[in-house]
């Protein structure tokens, strides 16, 4: 909000006052979706979910996106990689991919600021 902050000099016999207004921006933030939030791929194929940047106060910057707790024979990739919008995130199964199910973490990072968002992939034979 605005708040008005009246500010007094002295020096001895005198004095002098000046009033400023003051106003205080909430912090931007963001927060991440998934869509859809499960994928099931089979061996030796892909599929895709969009991950989306939801703003909060204002927030307009680039965010960077990895994805962690991968599967062995399965790789990540993001369509871009830095957006302030949204990605498309590709997860590729080699034919020797583990089977099963796994909960994989997409990270979104802006400075100091970062958050996750999980995506439950089902590798099939």
């Amino acid at each position: 909000g605005t708040a008005t902050v009246i500010i007094t000099g002295t020096s001895g016999t005198v004095s002098a006052t000046t009033t400023v207004s003051v106003t205080v921006n909430p912090l931007g933030n963001f927060a991440l979706t998934a869509t859809p939030k499960t994928l099931t791929i089979a061996r030796s194929s892909s599929g895709t979910s969009t991950i989306t940047i939801v703003p909060k106060n204002g927030f307009d910057q680039n965010i960077s996106l990895t994805a962690v707790g991968l599967p062995n024979g399965v790789t990540a990739s993001f369509s871009p990689n830095s957006t302030n919008t949204s990605s498309t995130l590709t997860l590729t199964a080699a034919k020797n991919a583990a089977v099963g199910k796994t909960a994989i973490a997409v990270t979104g990072v802006y400075g100091t600021l970062t958050h996750q968002v999980l995506v439950v992939l089902k590798v099939t034979k």
